[in-house]
């Protein structure tokens, strides 16, 4: 649950700053850390984890906080297409947000209208990163199967990129089998 949080925290962060650097710093999106930073008091010495009940209210502001910059296309970023919007999905559906919670039920409907005929799930250029955090998004809210079709084409993109004997290298590679972020 500390890495799932952390992961969420960090995720809320990095939209707070690219946010802030898309809106020129709009002075909303400037105030966020400090009301992201007091939703999760720092440990002291006598009290050396947060405790269940901060946890929860730290989520709960940061879902509040979500709510309030999803975009109306569903995204939670003008300019990072579908890997933001899959970081947040990926936070909130670990923290026990339904996928039929309006804000997530949004962001999957942006995510499927992502989709490109080659499988990719891209739209910033970064089509193997992209594609890669929207599997993971996308095969959590999957407990319907409803994403299936999607997941098969995505996997199948990704699988033309991975490095291979086709690259010159031998299955004992280290770097056999990985992919690079474009």
């Amino acid at each position: 649950m500390k890495h799932v949080m952390c992961f969420f925290v960090v995720s809320a962060f990095c939209l707070v700053g690219l946010q802030a650097w898309a809106d020129d710093a709009a002075p909303a999106a400037a105030d966020a850390p400090a009301a992201a930073a007091e939703a999760a008091p720092a440990p002291t010495a006598d009290d050396p984890a947060p405790t269940k009940e901060q946890i929860d209210a730290a989520i709960a502001k940061g879902v509040e906080y979500l709510r309030g910059i999803q975009l109306e296309d569903g995204s939670f970023s003008r300019m990072m297409g579908p890997g933001m919007t899959g970081i947040v999905l990926i936070g909130l559906l670990e923290n026990g947000i339904s996928v039929d919670d309006p804000m997530v039920a949004k962001a999957l409907k942006y995510m499927e209208a992502q989709a490109k005929a080659d499988g990719s799930i891209s739209g910033s250029g970064m089509g193997s990163y992209e594609t890669s955090v929207s599997i993971v998004a996308l095969a959590l809210a999957n407990k319907d199967g409803r994403f299936n079709d999607l997941l098969k084409r995505a996997e199948k993109y990704l699988r033309k990129y991975q490095w291979d004997e086709s690259e010159g290298l031998d299955p004992s590679d280290p770097k056999y089998g990985g992919a690079g972020y474009g």
